[in-house]
């Protein structure tokens, strides 16, 4: 994902804490899957994020999705 239009990092699948499989296996215990659907499993170290900054996250299928980041009231 891309904060404020800048990737903070990079990382591989070999990074993950759980493999994708059991990522799939761990998560389907609580859920159904359906088309379409997407397993978001968070960043490999935190992310530094401030209330106005701009998260987005683009797939080539799916497209473009923007968040911004308020402050919790």
């Amino acid at each position: 994902f891309f904060v404020n239009g800048e990737l903070p990092h990079t990382a591989c699948y070999g990074d993950l804490v759980l493999n994708v499989a059991k990522l799939i296996a761990f998560a389907s215990i609580n859920m159904t899957f359906y088309p379409g659907d997407i397993i978001l499993s968070g960043t490999p170290a935190p992310a530094q994020v401030a209330a106005g900054d701009v998260l987005s996250a683009e797939m080539d299928v799916m497209g473009e999705m923007r968040t911004v980041v308020r402050q919790a009231s």
